[in-house]
């Protein structure tokens, strides 16, 4: 069979009688003349008119650069008064309750009468800076401190009026100096300006506003709710507004302003406030400022307090955005009206010396190569050569020549490449091969691209199969390609003889990383430690990631168990280094667990566990360890999944009891309440399994959310029989809730079932959660402990004093009772600095309204320490140990004098 490219046919003669046509009208010189001359009259009007128009736009952006700047100076003062005036606000309010000033401070996290000075100071910098001198004298009549406030307030007023009238004044001359199309980025910004400038005043208000709805400063509530729905509302309108902005600046303070915690929390008590009021109605007349009526509102107060405080900056770096934006504009409008003056002059200079320059060559350049070009063409029509033609003139007229003489050598081409690539041979030469001229290589880039693609199909799989078993982050084998590493390995050694050890890597603080920085920067720590591991193995050993932050080196062929420590020892330094984030350096370091195959038996699946089981022995010793994998360890492990089995044996076949030591009220000495405590009795023990040895190992693990779930359903079936004794039918009983259970999704519910199960009124339930297990996930808790109270369980804090719990997250809680932890109580009764840290823990839970229960009281002294601290109620060894259900019977006041260590 022939492949050789059939030859192209050739194309039929045009008889000269069909081409040889006389074409009548202007000749190309003629026009070229006229089409050279006639735009110079256009280009004088045209640039006259383009530099006027820049003129303008330059003088109206200096007119508006002025008006902004002097705007902006009498936008910060009359901010700073308005905050003034709120700042003066609650220092009088501070005054009228007479409370003192370190609790005061304690409160609101700050030194009022320091930050009111700075304010002041302020104030006064600015109104020079605005050239509001005479605005001073009114300002030092207002900030007399021998007023009430209601007169403060008005006196403050008169300071404002006038300073607003003059910035209305001042907007108003802005936005008529803004010039016309050519400044659209200035309008929008100067528009800007006004929002941000009416969006920061209506946010000032709203702190007088929220305040004089509650209390007696202004006017009647009822209006003051009304000022404050609308101030609410401009105030959303004008950030909704800021927030869709084109600048660079804006969307920064925005965002600072979204996550101020402080504002957020105002808002979320603006809308409280106007729900309430719209839904339950106002009074008539605001409460008096008073001592009682703020400590009744006292988180209330705190917090327009802290939200002024953080807002006075946050929204003059609102006006200084806008402010900043405005002059850009007007900065750039200059420079490109002067830009515009230069090119006008520029553009009719070239246009004019073009249009003479292409009257005088046109019949050089263009006129007698085109005389030329038709004589080629002529040739061609009539299938004659055309390529020993000499073509002359500009470029444009030789390449037409040029391509018109190369069109039969790109066709035959053409043909030739084509039935190589149907054919499949990409090894032709002719593929090679490039006709001449511009068509030539945009053939040969097709030809090429379609080769290409070709050849790629091969590599495009071989890359797939890579992908599969590589970690698509650190390039590293993953699980799947070690693993099978791995077994090669050990046929390998087996066959050899030769040792080979498997490296288990677990960075140590990658977590923090993640939580701390972000993925991206978790990201870079991996493809980092990565990068590290396969620099310090030896040259032939295996690096792979497992998945997460764990990673296996597979050393072939070891020495022994000391070169796979050295190596270890080697990989644990490196991974140590500090690593540079995006402006912070982290260390991150490993922990490496060692399993070493020296016998034939072990396979990789089982090798890898070894590993793992070392690793974990060495996250228990301490962080950035090397542990080996021994037949200690497969012991110890062995042990730790029979504890579990037992564990898991104890609930399923009722080994667990149920122990209840009593709680006293201090005022009658009565019992109060109980807590339920388990134990284990486990078959073959002397006496009872102390809730140490099983529980913390059960709250590693879920095994403590059934361990949680058996105790709630004892408790449930013990109460419901105590309701049928009249000396504990109404006793409470609390029962201790793990951090794990309350994690979970079901959490409610498992709570809820066995009460309803019983017949158990929910009001005889106390849920104990301790203090560091709620900080774990606040949010979530107080979601899921407001629905147990909202069935009438009460919910105690376990332990308080320990999770250094805030007096924000306190209020936020759904808290009825806290518990004083025996680290607290044990000293209080000989030590007055532990009694005062009792004492403020107890005033703090009463002002929240909390029951206070103190634990471990173990001596009469104690005992009435901790009575005349404040304390409601009393639990520990003093008054009885924790006894099993009948066993409990008491005497009125309980006394039963033992003396232990301390409680449950």
């Amino acid at each position: 069979m022939d492949d050789r490219p059939t030859p192209l046919p050739s194309r039929p003669a045009t008889s000269a009688a069909g081409t040889d046509r006389r074409v009548r009208g202007l000749r190309v010189g003629t026009v070229l003349l006229l089409v050279a001359l006639i735009p110079l009259a256009g280009v004088g009007w045209s640039t006259w008119r383009s530099i006027d128009e820049a003129r303008a736009v330059a003088r109206a952006a200096t007119s508006t650069e002025r008006a902004a700047q002097a705007t902006a100076a009498l936008v910060e003062f009359d901010a700073a008064v308005f905050d003034e005036m709120v700042w003066a606000a609650m220092m009088s309010v501070i005054r009228t309750i007479d409370a003192p000033t370190e609790l005061i401070t304690t409160f609101l996290g700050s030194d009022p009468t320091a930050d009111f000075a700075e304010v002041v100071a302020r104030t006064d910098q600015l109104a020079t800076a605005a050239g509001q001198l005479d605005a001073l004298d009114a300002l030092a009549v207002a900030r007399a401190t021998d007023i009430d406030l209601r007169e403060m307030v008005v006196r403050y007023q008169a300071v404002i009026d006038p300073i607003r009238a003059t910035l209305e004044a001042q907007l108003d001359d802005l936005a008529t100096s803004r010039p016309g199309a050519s400044g659209a980025r200035l309008r929008d910004t100067v528009d800007l300006l006004e929002v941000a400038v009416r969006t920061r005043g209506a946010i000032s208000q709203q702190f007088t506003a929220s305040f004089a709805v509650r209390f007696d400063v202004r006017g009647a509530p009822a209006d003051e709710l009304r000022r404050l729905i609308g101030l609410r509302d401009d105030i959303e309108r004008g950030l909704a507004t800021l927030a869709t902005a084109e600048s660079t600046r804006l969307p920064d303070v925005l965002d600072a302003i979204a996550a101020e915690p402080n504002l957020a929390s105002f808002s979320t008590s603006v809308e409280a406030l106007v729900a309430d009021g719209l839904s339950q109605g106002v009074p008539t007349v605001g409460a008096p400022v008073s001592l009682e009526s703020i400590v009744g509102d006292v988180q209330g107060f705190v917090t327009v307090y802290r939200a002024a405080t953080e807002s006075t900056d946050l929204t003059v770096s609102l006006l200084d955005a806008t402010v900043a934006d405005v002059l850009d504009a007007t900065a750039d409008m200059g420079t490109d009206a002067d830009e515009a003056i230069r090119a006008a002059y520029e553009r009719s200079t070239l246009l004019t010396l073009a249009s003479l320059l292409t009257a005088l060559l046109a019949a050089r350049f263009i006129v007698v190569p085109l005389r030329a070009l038709r004589r080629s063409t002529h040739d061609l029509q009539n299938n004659q050569e055309s390529s020993a033609v000499a073509v002359q003139g500009p470029v444009e007229v030789k390449a037409a020549a040029i391509a018109i003489r190369d069109a039969s050598a790109h066709i035959d081409l053409v043909t030739q490449q084509a039935r190589a690539l149907a054919i499949g041979d990409l090894d032709a030469d002719v593929l090679d091969a490039t006709a001449p001229g511009g068509l030539g290589l945009a053939l040969q880039h097709a030809v090429g691209t379609l080769r290409a693609a070709l050849s790629q199909q091969d590599e495009f799989r071989r890359r797939l199969a890579h992908e599969a078993s590589h970690d698509g982050l650190t390039k590293l084998p993953n699980r799947s390609a070690s693993m099978a590493q791995l077994t090669r390995s050990l046929a390998r050694t087996t066959r050899s003889g030769a040792e080979l050890a498997v490296l288990f890597v677990d960075l140590d603080h990658f977590k923090d990383v993640n939580d701390h920085h972000g993925h991206h920067a978790g990201d870079t720590v991996l493809t980092t430690i990565a990068q590290r591991l396969v620099n310090h193995v030896r040259e032939g050993d295996h690096v792979g990631r497992l998945g997460g932050d764990e990673f296996v080196v597979i050393a072939e062929p070891v020495g022994g168990i000391d070169d796979a420590v050295e190596l270890a020892r080697r990989i644990v330094a490196a991974l140590t280094e500090p690593i540079e984030l995006t402006g912070v350096r982290v260390t991150v370091g490993a922990s490496i667990g060692i399993a070493l195959a020296s016998q034939s038996d072990l396979t990789a699946d089982e090798l890898l566990r070894d590993a793992d089981l070392a690793v974990y022995r060495a996250k228990e010793v301490g962080r950035g360890g090397i542990e080996i994998c021994d037949e200690d360890l497969r012991k110890q492990m062995a042990e730790t999944a029979d504890l579990s089995l037992a564990i898991r044996r104890a609930i399923d076949h009722d080994e667990l009891v149920v122990h209840y030591q009593p709680i006293i009220d201090v005022d009658t000495g009565d019992l109060h309440a109980l807590e339920a405590l388990v134990r284990w009795a486990r078959p073959g023990e002397q006496g009872l399994v102390p809730p140490d040895t099983f529980i913390g190992f059960a709250e590693r693990s879920a095994l403590i959310i059934d361990l949680d779930r058996w105790v709630i359903e004892s408790v449930a079936r013990q109460v419901a029989t105590w309701r049928r004794d009249p000396g504990f039918a109404d006793t409470p009983v609390a029962i201790n809730v793990s951090g794990r259970h309350l994690a979970h999704d079901r959490f409610v519910d498992h709570v809820l079932e066995p009460l309803e199960r019983h017949g158990v009124p929910p009001e005889t339930i106390i849920v104990e959660i301790t203090e560091s297990a709620l900080l774990e996930d606040l949010a979530a808790a107080a979601v899921k402990l407001q629905r147990l109270r909202d069935r009438g369980i009460l919910v105690s804090i376990d332990d308080f004093g320990t999770g250094y719990t805030s007096l924000a997250h306190l209020r936020s809680l759904p808290v009825d009772i806290l518990k004083i932890d025996r680290s607290f109580t044990a000293n209080a009764a000989t030590n007055p600095h532990e009694a005062s840290i009792v004492k403020l823990i107890i005033d703090t839970g009463h002002l929240l309204g909390a029951t206070i229960t103190a634990e471990g009281v173990e001596t009469a002294h104690e005992a009435d320490r901790l009575s005349g601290l404040g304390s409601d109620n009393l639990q520990g060894f003093y008054f009885a140990r924790p006894q099993p259900p009948e066993h409990l019977v008491f005497d009125t006041p309980m006394r039963t004098g033992a003396e232990g260590t301390h409680s449950d």
